[in-house]
C-alpha cells in the first residue's frame, strides 16, 4: 500500500512541475507581443568530462547563446534559459526577439523555438508513475 501512494504522490508531483512550466511557458508568449530585431552576441560552449565507474569517459558538450537587442533606444544583453547538445547559434547571427512592452528584459528568441520537450517529459513520466502505482508493492 505505501509503495503505490509513493509511486502515486511522485506521478502528481511530476505532472504538477510539468503543468507549472507549460503555464510559464504560455505566459512568457502571452506577454511578450512587441518584436525587434536582435543578435547573438555569443555563443558559450562548455565540456565537461565524466569518468564512469568501469573507467570510460564520456564528453558532454553545451551551447548557450547569448542575446543582443535594443528596445526604445536602450540595449538589453541577455544570456539564453536553454542549453543545447549542439551549436544551434553563431555569433552575430540575426534572431527575432519577443519582449515584454512593460518590461524589456523577459524576452524570448522565435528561432530557439517552443522548447515544450521538458514540461512534455515531466506530464508523461509523472502519468507513467501513476499508471504504474495500481501495480507497485515492496518487497520483504
Amino acid at each position: 500500500m505505501v509503495a503505490k501512494l509513493i509511486f502515486l504522490v511522485v506521478g502528481l508531483f511530476l505532472v504538477g512541475i510539468g503543468v507549472f512550466l507549460w503555464k510559464s511557458k504560455n505566459k512568457l508568449k502571452k506577454e511578450c507581443t512587441a518584436q525587434v530585431s536582435g543578435v547573438v552576441s555569443g555563443v558559450d560552449h562548455t565540456t565537461t568530462f565524466k569518468t564512469g565507474k568501469k573507467g570510460g569517459t564520456s564528453i558532454k558538450n553545451k551551447y548557450r547563446a547569448t542575446f543582443k537587442y535594443s528596445v526604445d533606444g536602450a540595449e538589453y544583453v541577455r544570456e539564453s534559459n536553454n542549453t543545447t547538445g549542439s551549436p544551434k547559434f553563431f555569433e552575430g547571427q540575426s534572431v527575432t526577439v519577443f519582449h515584454d512592452p512593460s518590461n524589456p528584459e523577459r524576452y524570448y528568441v522565435l528561432e530557439e523555438g517552443t522548447q515544450i520537450m521538458g514540461p512534455v517529459l515531466f506530464i508523461a513520466f509523472g502519468i507513467v508513475f501513476m499508471l504504474a502505482a495500481p501495480f507497485a508493492t515492496m518487497a520483504k
